[in-house]
C-alpha cells in the first residue's frame, strides 16, 4: 500500500512544485504574507516587518507528518536504505546543514523576539520538510518508480508554465497567482529546460523521455527557452545562459562541434531581443558612481571600499545595491564566521537581505552551514550518471550537471536555496540522477 501511494505521490509533487507549492501548502506569516518575506521598503530601505500575526496552514504540518511518514516508514522497516553509501553522502550534508541551522539559530536566540524566533523556526522546518522530498524520489525509485513516470508529466506542465509564463509577460502581469515569485517559477523552468536538453542532445537508442517524440520535446524546450528569456529577470537569464555554454561547451567534440556550435547560436539568436533588452535596462538610469543613490548602510560601505572609485555610468541600483549588500553581508560573516547570526537571521538582526545564497547561509550559519550545503551541491557534482551505455542516464548527468551550474549561476544575485519550489526541484533532480547513477535500471 505504501509503495502504490509513493509512485503515485512523487510525481504529482514534482508537478506541484512547478506550480508554486509553496504557497499551496505554505507556512503564512504576518498577515498573509509568505514566509521569508519579512521586510519592507522604507524609503528605499528593506526595514524588518512588524509581525502581528503569526500562523501556519494546517495542511502544511498535514505534509510535514506525511512526508516524515512516509520516509521514516521505509527507512526503519524496510531494508534501511539510508545507510546506502550515495543516499547517506547526499543526505548527510543536507541533515548537517539543517542541524547547523538549528544551532545557529539557538545560539543567537537572544538576538530574535520571541515572535521572530519562532518565524526562523518555522522557516528551518519548512527547509526541513523540502529536504525530505529528496528522501521520498529516493524511496520512489526503491519502490519500483520509473524514470519515465516521473519525468513524463514534467515534460506536459513545463510546456504549460512556460506558456503561462508567456502569458504574464505579454499581458502586463509581472507576477499573480500562479508566479508569485518570478526567480522561483522561472528558476524552475531554467533547471527543467537543461534536463530536457541534455536528453534530446545525448540520446542513447533513439529513446526520449516522452512517448510524443523528440520533435514535440524540442518543442516544449524552444516554448521554455523563450519563456525564460521574456520573463525579464536577470539573475534567471543569466543562469540559463550559464547552464548552455557549459553544457555545449564542455560536451562538445570533434564529431558534434558544428552541431552544437550552431544548436548553441540558434538559442542565443532566440533570446538575443531579450538580452539587447536587459543590457539596455542595465544602463538606465543618471549616476557615474556604483554608490550613488543608494540607501545610507550600503553608499557608504562601498563609498569605504576600493570600488568607491569605479566609474561605471547608468549603472542600475537593481545591480548597485547588491555590492553594497554583498559588503555588508561580509562584514556580518566576519563578525561571527562560525556558527553566524542563526538561520534567517539576516532580516531580524541585521535588517537587511545579502541577496545572495552564499552570502545569505554565510551570514546565518557561518562556516559549519556554508560547508554542509557546500559539500552536498559537491556530491551533486560528482555522483551523476555519465556512463555511455546507459539509457537515459547519460543525457540526465549532462543535463544535471548543466543545472547544477544554473542553479549555483542563480545564486549568486538571488537566495535560490531558501525558496522551497526551486530548491524542492533542484533536490528531485538530484535525487534521480544520483538513483539512476546507482541502478540505471530504474529507466
Amino acid at each position: 500500500m505504501t509503495s502504490r501511494i509513493i509512485r503515485l505521490l512523487v510525481p504529482i509533487l514534482t508537478v506541484f512544485l512547478l506550480f508554486d507549492l509553496e504557497y499551496t501548502v505554505g507556512t503564512l506569516v504576518s498577515q498573509g504574507e509568505r514566509l521569508g518575506h519579512s521586510t519592507i521598503l522604507v524609503n528605499g530601505i528593506l526595514t524588518p516587518a512588524s509581525f502581528v500575526n503569526i500562523s501556519v496552514k494546517v495542511s502544511d504540518i498535514v505534509i510535514l507528518i506525511i512526508f516524515a511518514f512516509l520516509c521514516a516508514q521505509y527507512f526503519i522497516y524496510h531494508r534501511l536504505p539510508f545507510f546506502e553509501s550515495r543516499f547517506l553522502y547526499h543526505y548527510g550534508f543536507l541533515m548537517l546543514f539543517v542541524g547547523f541551522g538549528l544551532t545557529s539559530l539557538l545560539w543567537n536566540a537572544q538576538a530574535f523576539s520571541a515572535a521572530q524566533f519562532f518565524v526562523s523556526l518555522l522557516y528551518l522546518a519548512k527547509f526541513f520538510e523540502t529536504c525530505l522530498i529528496f528522501a521520498l524520489v529516493h524511496v520512489y525509485f526503491k519502490e519500483g518508480g520509473r524514470v519515465l513516470a516521473l519525468l513524463e508529466p514534467l515534460v506536459i506542465a513545463a510546456l504549460v508554465a512556460a506558456l503561462i509564463g508567456l502569458f504574464y509577460t505579454f499581458t502586463g502581469f509581472s507576477e499573480g497567482w500562479l508566479i508569485q515569485d518570478r526567480i522561483q517559477f522561472f528558476g524552475i523552468l531554467v533547471l527543467l529546460a537543461m534536463m530536457f536538453l541534455g536528453v534530446v542532445l545525448f540520446p542513447r537508442s533513439g529513446q526520449t523521455i516522452t512517448a510524443l517524440g523528440q520533435g514535440t520535446l524540442w518543442l516544449v524546450i524552444i516554448v521554455m527557452s523563450i519563456s525564460i528569456y521574456a520573463c525579464g529577470k536577470r539573475t534567471v537569464i543569466v543562469g540559463f545562459l550559464a547552464g548552455l555554454t557549459y553544457m555545449f561547451m564542455r560536451y562538445m567534440n570533434k564529431q558534434n562541434w558544428l552541431k552544437f556550435l550552431l544548436i548553441y547560436l540558434a538559442f542565443i539568436g532566440v533570446g538575443s531581443p531579450f538580452l539587447l533588452q536587459q543590457v539596455a535596462r542595465s544602463f538606465d538610469r543618471e549616476s557615474n558612481y556604483i554608490w550613488e543613490g543608494l540607501a545610507p548602510q550600503f553608499a557608504t560601505r562601498l563609498e569605504e571600499s576600493w570600488l568607491s572609485s569605479i566609474k561605471v555610468p547608468g549603472l542600475d541600483f537593481s545591480i548597485t545595491e547588491r555590492f553594497g549588500r554583498w559588503l555588508v553581508a561580509f562584514d556580518h560573516f566576519i563578525e561571527q564566521p562560525l556558527l553566524g547570526s542563526g538561520f534567517f537571521g539576516s532580516p531580524y538582526v541585521h535588517g537587511f537581505l545579502p541577496d545572495s545564497a552564499f552570502l545569505q547561509v554565510m551570514v546565518e550559519t557561518g562556516v559549519l552551514g556554508a560547508f554542509a550545503l557546500g559539500g552536498f551541491m559537491v556530491i551533486c557534482w560528482f555522483i551523476t550518471p555519465l556512463k555511455k551505455d546507459m539509457a537515459y542516464g547519460y543525457g540526465l548527468g549532462v543535463g544535471f550537471r548543466s543545472a547544477l551550474i544554473a542553479m549555483v549561476v542563480m545564486g549568486i544575485t538571488a537566495n535560490n536555496v531558501y525558496a522551497f519550489n526551486l530548491f524542492g526541484m533542484f533536490l528531485v533532480l538530484a535525487a534521480l540522477n544520483a538513483d539512476i547513477s546507482r541502478d540505471h535500471h530504474a529507466v
